[in-house]
């Protein structure tokens, strides 16, 4: 299992270096953005939760911060699937796997398949 973790740990931070050095400027508007998204998401739940703390809403607030915690963590989980799915489907054609299996008799919906598999 630890070798695991390693391998992808070195291929983690190998692609993140290899973005960095070879398309500096898509890196830091990936990462910009989804800082931005993140602090919004996370400034309006502050916002929502001091808006709750007057004393008119003391007897729903336990019930009220419960559902705004899970709807909070459900916007986080969006946000990163979100931003997974382009990072995946940015790359996916342009591996030597995706070139060698173009090379092969298969049709369209095969290629495109064989690559959202490896995606």
């Amino acid at each position: 299992m630890h070798a695991i973790l390693w391998a992808l740990w070195r291929s983690a931070r190998r692609g993140a270096w290899d973005t960095v050095r070879q398309q500096p400027l898509r890196a830091v508007t990936a990462v910009g953005i989804m800082l931005v998204v993140w602090a919004l998401i996370g400034g309006l739940a502050w916002g929502l939760l001091a808006f709750l703390g007057q004393p008119q809403y003391a007897l729903f607030k336990p019930r009220l911060v419960e559902t705004l915690l899970a709807l909070f963590a459900y916007a986080l989980l969006l946000l990163v699937t979100m931003s997974d799915v382009v990072l995946v489907w940015a790359g996916l054609f342009r591996t030597r796997a995706a070139a060698f299996v173009a090379t092969l008799p298969l049709t369209d919906r095969e290629r495109y398949w064989a690559a959202a598999i490896e995606g």
